[in-house]
C-alpha cells in the first residue's frame, strides 16, 4: 500500500533545475528573479561559451542579460562583400549599418566590436551595376569607420583589372577609419598600388601594422617599401613583388625585429635586355608543348615553362638577369638574407619565387636558410632556375621544426629531399610538382616523416608505382592528400588498380587522390581512365586558397593539376559495398605488394577489382 506521507520539499538548487517553464518559456517567481539578478561577471563567463545564435536568444531575456550578451556577440565580426554575392549577404550589411546608426540606450553598438575581419572581392560586374557597387562599397566603408574601440582588424581586398577604381575607393575610405589599438593586417590581390598610396598606408596604419601582403600586384619602387617598413616597427608578416636585391632585407633587419613571415616574389624589369639562350629542360620539368595543350603559359620551344610564383603574384615570370638589369648599386640578396639572420630575426616562414634569380644564387640562398634559419616551419622556393638545387647543402639540422616544404617547378636535388626527410621528423606537407624526385625520395619520406599528411608529386616523370607501394608499406596511415597526376610511369602501368585500392584501404584519412591524365588519353591505361570516369570530381574549393602567412596563392601548376580529384569517400564506400575489403589472411600487406611488383598477381583479387570497376 502506497504511503500517504508528503515527500520532503526539494532544495532551492534542485527546484531551479527542475521547475517547469510557464507559457512564455521562462521560469517564474523567485527563480526568474534569481536568474535575472546573477552577477555580471558570472553571466559574462557563461555567455562567452555560447554561440552567436544562442547569444541572440539570451539578449532577448531582459535588459540586464542584453547588456552582457550584446557586447560579447558583437566582439568579433566578419564582414564579407563579393560583387556576385546573394541578396542575403547584402541585406546583412544593411542590417548591421542600421543597427549601428540606431539610438537605443543603453546599447552603444559602435563601441562593442574588438576584432573585425573584412573580405571584399570585386569581380565581373556589368557596367549597369556600377552605381549600386559604389553605394555598397561606401556602405561597407562607413560601417568600418563607425567602430570606435577596435583592437584587431584584418582586411582582404581582391579585385580584377575592371574594378581598380572601386578597390582604390575602398582603400581611400579606410584612411578615414580610426586605426585599431593593437594590430591591423592588410592583404591586397590584383590592386595596383602607387607610391603615394603605400606611403598613406604607412602614415595612417604604420604603428599598428602587423601584416602587409600583396598578391598579383605591381608594386611601387623600393623606396616606398622601405618607408613602409620603417614606419611599421610591429610588422610580423610581409609579402611583396620586388626587384632581386637585398636592400629591403637590410631595412627589415634594422626596423622590424618582430618579423616572422617573409614572402618575396622577384618581378621582372620590363626594360631588361633580352634573356640569354634557354637551357635544356631539366629532368622532372614538363616540356613546353604539354602546357600549350593544357592552355597555360607558353614559351619558346624547348624551354622550361615559366610559371607565376606560388604566392600567386607579380608581373609575368620569365628568364632574365639579376639586379644588374635594374641599374642599381644595391646589396646582393644573399648578403641581405645573411644580414637578416645575423641580426637575430627568427623567421617561421620563408617564401621565395621567381625565375629572375640568377643561376647559382638559388643554391647559395638555400644554404643560408638551411644553416641559419633556426625554428623555420615553412619553406617555399618555387620556379628557381638552378640545376640540382640543394646539392651543396651539407646539413639541414637547423630545419628540425620544418613542417611544410614547397619546391614546385625546380630542379631540386634528390639528396636534399633525402636530408630533409631524415632530419625533419615533423614534416607534414611536401609539394614538389614538376621536380626530378625519385621513388627513393618518397620511400625516405614514408619511413622518416611519420606525420606526413599532404604529398603532391604531380608532373614528376621519375615516379613509379614503387612510390605508392612505399606509402603503403612504410607510411604512417595519416595521409590526407596525394597528387600523382601526370606521373606517366603510374598512369601507363598495365594495372595499377589494386595498388590504388590498397592505398585507399590503408589510409583511412585520405580525402583527395589526384590522378589527372587528360588530354593524354592515348598514353594512359584503360584502368585509370575508367577509375577517373567513375569517381573524378571537380574542385571548386581550391579556387581561392586564401592568404595564409605571406600571401599564399595558387601557382599555374596548381591551377592545371590540382583541379580534379578522385572522390575517395565514394570510392571507398563503393568498394566496401561490393565486398572488396580484404580478409585477414596469413599474408601481410608487404607480401601482397611484393608479389604484385614482381608480376605474381593475385588473380582472384585482380579479377574482383576489375569486375567492381566495370560494374555500374
Amino acid at each position: 500500500m502506497l504511503s500517504r506521507q508528503r515527500p520532503p520539499r526539494a532544495t532551492r538548487s534542485r527546484r531551479l533545475h527542475h521547475q517547469p517553464l510557464n507559457s512564455k518559456g521562462r521560469a517564474g517567481g523567485a527563480d526568474a528573479r534569481f536568474l535575472a539578478n546573477l552577477p555580471v561577471e558570472a553571466l559574462a563567463m557563461v555567455f562567452a561559451l555560447c554561440e552567436q545564435r544562442e547569444l541572440t536568444n539570451r539578449a532577448l531575456v531582459c535588459k540586464n542579460w542584453a547588456a552582457v550578451a550584446l557586447p560579447i556577440g558583437w566582439r568579433t565580426l566578419e564582414l564579407v562583400y563579393h560583387s556576385d554575392d546573394s541578396l542575403r549577404e547584402r541585406s546583412r550589411l544593411m542590417s548591421i549599418r542600421n543597427t549601428l546608426a540606431s539610438q537605443r540606450p543603453p546599447f552603444d553598438y559602435p563601441s562593442y566590436p574588438r576584432n573585425v575581419s573584412v573580405s571584399v572581392r570585386l569581380y565581373g560586374n556589368e557596367r549597369s551595376q556600377q552605381i549600386a557597387l559604389d553605394v555598397r562599397i561606401g556602405l561597407l566603408a562607413s560601417i568600418m569607420c563607425s567602430f570606435s574601440n577596435l583592437s584587431h582588424v584584418k582586411i582582404v581586398l581582391d579585385v580584377d583589372s575592371d574594378h581598380q577604381e572601386h578597390g582604390l575607393q575602398f582603400l581611400q575610405n579606410l584612411f578615414s577609419m580610426k586605426p585599431p589599438t593593437q594590430a591591423i593586417s592588410l592583404t591586397f590581390s590584383g590592386l595596383s598600388l602607387t607610391e603615394p598610396q603605400i606611403r598613406s598606408v604607412a602614415d595612417h596604419f604604420g604603428p599598428v601594422l602587423h601584416g602587409f601582403q600583396t598578391v598579383n600586384c605591381d608594386m611601387a619602387d623600393p623606396p616606398s617599401i622601405a618607408y613602409l617598413c620603417k614606419s611599421a616597427p610591429r610588422l610580423q608578416s610581409i609579402a611583396l613583388n620586388v626587384p632581386y636585391e637585398g636592400s629591403l632585407l637590410q631595412t627589415l633587419s634594422a626596423y622590424n625585429k618582430r618579423l616572422k613571415i617573409l614572402g618575396l616574389h622577384f618581378r621582372i624589369n620590363p626594360t631588361a635586355p633580352a634573356p640569354p639562350p634557354p637551357a635544356p629542360a631539366a629532368a622532372g620539368f614538363v616540356p613546353q608543348g604539354v602546357f600549350q595543350t593544357l592552355g597555360t603559359v607558353t614559351a619558346g620551344p624547348g624551354t622550361i615553362v615559366p610559371i607565376n610564383g606560388a604566392m600567386g603574384g607579380g608581373a609575368g615570370v620569365g628568364l632574365a638577369g639579376g639586379a644588374e638589369d635594374y641599374g642599381l648599386a644595391t646589396l646582393h640578396f644573399a648578403d641581405g638574407l645573411q644580414h637578416l639572420f645575423a641580426n637575430g630575426i627568427r623567421l617561421t616562414s620563408i617564401k621565395i619565387s621567381g625565375l629572375s634569380i640568377p643561376d647559382g644564387d638559388g643554391n647559395r640562398i638555400l644554404e643560408l636558410i638551411c644553416r641559419d634559419a633556426v625554428g623555420l616551419e615553412r619553406l617555399q622556393m618555387t620556379a628557381v632556375r638552378d640545376e640540382n638545387l640543394g646539392h651543396t647543402v651539407e646539413s639541414t639540422a637547423a630545419l628540425y621544426n620544418l613542417k611544410s616544404l614547397v619546391v614546385s617547378l625546380t630542379s631540386v636535388s634528390c639528396d636534399f629531399i633525402t636530408r630533409i626527410a631524415r632530419t625533419c621528423p615533423q614534416l607534414t606537407e611536401l609539394r614538389a610538382e614538376g621536380t626530378p624526385i625519385t621513388d627513393a625520395c618518397v620511400r625516405d619520406l614514408a619511413l622518416y616523416c611519420r606525420n606526413l599528411t599532404i604529398l603532391q608529386i604531380a608532373l614528376c616523370t621519375r615516379i613509379t608505382c614503387a612510390s605508392v607501394v612505399s606509402l603503403i608499406q612504410h607510411g604512417s596511415q595519416k595521409l590526407q592528400m596525394l597528387d600523382i597526376s601526370y606521373c606517366w610511369w603510374i598512369l601507363r602501368s598495365e594495372n595499377p588498380l589494386l595498388i590504388l585500392l590498397w592505398l585507399v584501404e590503408d589510409n583511412p584519412h585520405l580525402e583527395r587522390l589526384g590522378l589527372m591524365y587528360r588530354p593524354f588519353d592515348f598514353a594512359t591505361s584503360s584502368t585509370v581512365q575508367r577509375l577517373a570516369e567513375r569517381f573524378e570530381v571537380g574542385d571548386g574549393d581550391r579556387a581561392t586558397a586564401g592568404f595564409e602567412g605571406a600571401g599564399e596563392g595558387r601557382s599555374a601548376v596548381h591551377v592545371v593539376v590540382g583541379s580534379r580529384w578522385l572522390d575517395v569517400k565514394s570510392l571507398r564506400t563503393s568498394w566496401a559495398v561490393f565486398g572488396g575489403r580484404y580478409p585477414k589472411g596469413s599474408r601481410s600487406w608487404w607480401e601482397r605488394i611484393w608479389r604484385l611488383v614482381r608480376g605474381q598477381k593475385d588473380l582472384t583479387e585482380d579479377e574482383r577489382a576489375k569486375t567492381w570497376l566495370h560494374s555500374s
